[in-house]
C-alpha cells in the first residue's frame, strides 16, 4: 500500500472509482442526451407528432417488445428496449458494493437500483417539461428493467468476488513505490 503522510493510496480502490466515474457520463449520455434545445427541432417534433410517448402501465412495453421480437424485423428493437435497459444498469449493481461495502445486501441493491432508475425517468420527464416536448419517454417498464439490471450486476459481483479478492490482494502486495499527492 502507498503511504503519503497519513493518507493511504490503494490502487484497486482507485481503479474501481475511476472506472465507475467513467461509466456515469456514459450512462447520462444514453439516458438524457441529446436534449433538444433548437426551437425548430422542438417545433418539428410537435408538428410531426414524433415526440416520445409515455407508458405508465407496467409490462406494456416489455410485452410489446417480446412479442415483436418474434418478427424478424423487430429483433433490434427488442434488443434495444429490453436488453439495453438491463445491460446499461449492470455496472451500478456491480460497482456500488465495491465502492460502498455496506450496500452489499440484495435489499439495499434493490432499493438503490429502483431509486436510480426512477430518478432517471423523472429527470427525463422534467427535462421534457422544460423544453416543452417529450424528447424521451417516461416508461415504467424502463424502471423495472433497469432495476433488474442492477440486481444482475450484484449477482455478477457475487460470482466473480473470489477473483476480485485475488486481484485486490495481488495489487496490494505489489505496491512497492510511494506516491505523494
Amino acid at each position: 500500500m502507498y503511504f503519503s503522510g497519513k493518507r493511504n493510496f490503494n490502487l484497486f480502490s482507485h481503479l474501481i472509482n475511476i472506472t465507475f466515474l467513467l461509466y456515469i457520463p456514459w450512462l447520462m449520455s444514453i439516458t438524457l442526451f441529446p436534449i433538444p434545445i433548437d426551437s425548430r427541432l422542438i417545433q418539428s417534433l410537435i408538428e410531426t407528432n414524433t415526440a416520445a410517448s409515455n407508458n405508465f402501465v407496467p409490462f406494456q412495453t416489455i410485452s410489446q417488445s417480446v412479442l415483436g421480437a418474434f418478427r424478424q424485423d423487430y429483433f433490434l428493437g427488442f434488443a434495444k428496449v429490453i436488453l439495453g435497459n438491463i445491460v446499461m444498469m449492470i455496472p451500478i449493481g456491480f460497482y456500488l458494493p465495491l465502492i460502498r461495502p455496506n450496500l452489499h445486501s440484495r435489499r439495499n441493491i434493490f432499493i438503490l437500483g429502483f431509486s436510480a432508475a426512477i430518478s432517471m425517468e423523472i429527470l427525463q420527464k422534467i427535462i421534457s417539461l422544460v423544453v416543452n416536448v417529450s424528447y424521451r419517454s417516461f416508461d415504467v417498464d424502463d424502471i423495472i428493467l433497469n432495476t433488474i439490471g442492477v440486481l444482475i450486476g450484484s449477482i455478477i459481483l457475487k460470482l466473480v468476488n473470489p477473483l476480485i479478492k485475488r486481484l485486490k490482494g495481488y495489487l496490494d502486495d505489489n505496491q512497492s513505490e510511494t506516491f505523494t499527492y
